[in-house]
């Protein structure tokens, strides 16, 4: 007498996934893509999981998906580059174990320094002028390194568009071109959904945005001596009043320093394209008999 089989769950395939068609994506048109979506990711009856399909909408987006398990076993980051030959293409980034550098890389060549902070810190902390792989073209991009693949990773300083702020807290002129020089800047007070912190913040190619060294408290402050040369602030401590009375012959001596600071002070706002207002009200000495 044979046993009786009971039949198992039927498996609904289209039950918690999501078609291709229906993924909407804000840069790129799944139709141009679907054949080489189906080669990487496995695709059944046209439809892919909602873990795929976010990723999917990333892609299209113009951005770079996360780490995915691709159908080959292997794990890589998948972004959509424009080449002039074939045009725009899935490109992948394979996982590495650890960061390789060459001598060179687009054009540029690689400092000691270089190499030290890309392996120490993730960034290179300076721009540098590159070669555009796709058309040829010269760029000004800063360097860093992708943490999860060991890749490098490029942030085009030309087509950058630089806030008027961060986190609340506006930036002056100088501090705008200092970050994008990747400089990393001292910033007090900003706000992070209604907390207030202190943060060294510099632009970082390998998260394609800002990154911050978050300073938890004042013991922890490290004098700028002791951080990378890369990290600068530009704040300074303002210089305070005298109360000294000036006798004539100070009040010579006095003069003659203003007027050689003015000289500076004119100079500088000068190169930053603010003419100096003229001094108008001259301080008069009375000499006594």
């Amino acid at each position: 007498m044979s046993a009786t089989r009971t039949p198992g769950p039927l498996v609904d395939y289209a039950v918690d996934r999501v078609n291709l068609n229906s993924i909407v994506g804000k840069r790129y048109q799944m139709d141009l893509f679907k054949n080489m979506i189906c080669d990487k990711f496995q695709v059944i009856n046209n439809s892919v999981d909602p873990q795929t399909a976010q990723q999917l909408e990333k892609l299209l987006a113009g951005k770079q998906t996360d780490v995915v398990i691709l159908n080959d076993g292997s794990t890589a980051k998948l972004v959509i580059l424009n080449t002039p030959d074939k045009g725009p293409r899935i490109h992948q980034m394979d996982v590495r174990a650890e960061l390789i550098l060459g001598k060179t890389y687009l054009g540029h060549t690689f400092t000691e320094q270089d190499k030290q902070y890309l392996h120490k810190y993730g960034d290179m902390g300076r721009t540098a002028q590159l070669i555009d792989p796709n058309g040829g073209q010269p760029l000004k991009a800063l360097i860093g390194v992708d943490q999860e693949t060991k890749r490098l990773r490029l942030l085009n300083i030309d087509t950058f568009r630089m806030p008027d702020e961060i986190l609340g807290k506006k930036l002056t002129p100088i501090q705008k071109l200092m970050l994008l020089e990747g400089k990393a800047l001292r910033l007090d007070n900003m706000d992070y959904k209604g907390t207030k912190f202190s943060a060294y913040t510099r632009l970082s190619a390998a998260k394609s945005g800002f990154k911050y060294n978050k300073i938890q408290t004042q013991q922890n402050n490290l004098p700028l001596a002791s951080l990378p040369s890369q990290v600068q602030s530009v704040s300074s401590p303002a210089p305070q009043p005298s109360n000294q009375k000036l006798t004539p012959a100070s009040q010579s001596k006095e003069s003659s320093s203003s007027t050689r600071h003015s000289n500076v002070t004119a100079n500088t706002q000068t190169d930053t394209g603010d003419k100096p207002k003229p001094d108008v009200k001259k301080s008069k000495v009375k000499l006594r008999r």
